[in-house]
């Protein structure tokens, strides 16, 4: 049975945090980047045995307590990296996790009564539309994998509202994981543009840093995401633990370097729109704006002036110039959008760049997706997909705002805000680690329905699913 709490023994009070449930954190987070290190170098057979039973004892533990997965799943997004399985399987080690923990968080949504119908009915959506277009796709392989994955991305999403009813820190903990590893990324981001390349490597490409990410666009959204939450970690003073705030000071200082000096103006417009709308959401608080506007200020001139003034200049005259994608990418767009309304079903996940190079999308580059969120969503899983995708967001985001019960979610709707108008001129979810941090951002927007007294028998149910005592 799982208990209320997740992360505490039974009979120990409701809110009462588990004194083992940050060290499991602290030592995840050591662990991830050795392991990546092993891995890098090749890991041989016994290791990778080692690390297989390792990652099935966590998701048996998950079992019992959720939230360990949650844990586990959000620095294995930090330290991602691709498992050679085989030449033509390599899976990423946080896409397996996801299998791995896929039971443990199904069983904490699927009978609680937490997750609104609009998010089950829109998330459904998404993975039949997703499975639906391995049916059409070009390449069905990786059209398979992506949907395998999105079932295991949406699983996680809906166990987060679930979650949060459960335990009402729940929300404000994610938030600080969140910060937290928007920190250690944003420092390996920080040793990668000193030159030191012993765990991350050397970037992508010359002139951007990715730090533990892929490509430096995804490392610059995901800092987006984790400077907004770390802002709200600071504004938002209920239910949040003692030490969040901390963690939220030492967040905005490195997400927002991260923010700043990866170059990326999308990032910039995410961060500023999520923290512009966490400021309005503080309005009814003069003082607390008044703060959190000094706060905005004296971070942004002390990030200006640590830059290199070079990095600040190119910086800006992206703002003023056209860049040479910018053609690039409305093309993609154009074709995009066209070749989505030829195809109800989608064409699947990973199937886009055969098109360009067929000639049916007219492009000077054959790029894996369209630069637009939500014409590639409805590319990768067909218009049902689509629909459900903007329901979902749409949703997340107004009852995250409208939240009076649960503060912290309109944090979570803010950085959701800013990222998807980032979305309309990118896409980030070729890379898991990217959609797990997505994902939960979401997730952590739907606040639980948690007034039991409209749903008859709720308490019943919560009861028989140990989701409450």
């Amino acid at each position: 049975m799982i208990r209320s709490s997740l992360t505490r023994g039974p009979g120990v009070p409701r809110g009462t945090p588990s004194p083992w449930s940050w060290p499991v954190v602290a030592a995840l987070f050591l662990a991830a980047p050795l392991t990546w290190l092993v891995l890098a170098r090749g890991a041989s057979g016994a290791i990778a045995f080692v690390g297989t039973l390792a990652a099935l004892g966590i998701g048996i533990l998950a079992i019992r307590r959720p939230q360990i997965g949650i844990a586990a799943l959000i620095v294995a997004a930090s330290f991602d990296r691709p498992l050679r399985l085989s030449d033509g399987l390599q899976p990423s080690i946080s896409g397996l996790l996801l299998l791995v923990f896929l039971p443990a968080l199904a069983r904490v949504w699927i009978r609680s009564p937490a997750v609104p119908v609009w998010a089950k009915l829109s998330a459904g959506a998404i993975a039949v539309g997703a499975g639906l277009s391995v049916i059409t796709a070009e390449i069905p392989q990786a059209a398979l994998v992506g949907a395998m994955t999105w079932v295991g991305v949406l699983n996680l999403l809906l166990a987060v509202p679930a979650l949060a009813l459960a335990e009402k820190r729940f929300l404000p903990q994610l938030a600080v994981w969140i910060s937290a590893a928007g920190v250690v990324v944003g420092l390996f981001g920080v040793a990668q543009r000193l030159g030191i390349y012993g765990i991350v490597g050397r970037p992508y490409a010359i002139g951007v840093f990715d730090s533990t990410f892929g490509y430096y666009s995804n490392f610059a959204n995901f800092a987006a995401l984790s400077l907004v939450v770390s802002v709200g970690l600071v504004a938002v003073a209920r239910d949040r633990p003692r030490y969040a705030a901390i963690i939220g000071w030492v967040g905005i200082a490195v997400n927002g370097f991260s923010v700043v000096g990866s170059l990326s103006r999308g990032a910039l417009i995410a961060a500023g729109v999520g923290i512009i709308i966490v400021l309005v959401k503080l309005g009814d608080r003069p003082l607390r704006l008044i703060g959190a506007l000094l706060i905005a200020v004296s971070t942004g001139a002390l990030l200006v002036s640590v830059l290199p003034r070079d990095s600040v200049m190119e910086f800006a005259e992206r703002f003023i110039t056209a860049q040479g994608g910018d053609a690039l990418r409305q093309s993609l767009q154009l074709g995009g959008a066209a070749l989505a309304s030829d195809h109800p079903l989608g064409v699947g996940f990973g199937n886009f760049s055969t098109f360009v190079s067929q000639g049916t999308i007219v492009a000077s580059q054959a790029l894996a997706h369209s630069h637009n969120t939500f014409i590639q969503m409805t590319l990768d899983t067909g218009w049902l997909g689509g629909v459900g995708f903007l329901v979902l967001v749409g949703a997340a985001v107004v009852s995250g705002l409208t939240s009076r019960q649960y503060p912290i979610a309109s944090v979570f709707a803010a950085a959701l805000g800013g990222a998807l108008v980032q979305l309309t001129q990118d896409f980030f979810f070729f890379e898991t680690a990217s959609l797990i941090f997505f994902a939960l951002i979401v997730g952590g927007s739907i606040p639980p329905k948690s007034d039991r007294s409209e749903f008859p028998g709720a308490r019943v149910a919560l009861e028989r699913s140990g989701s409450t005592k």
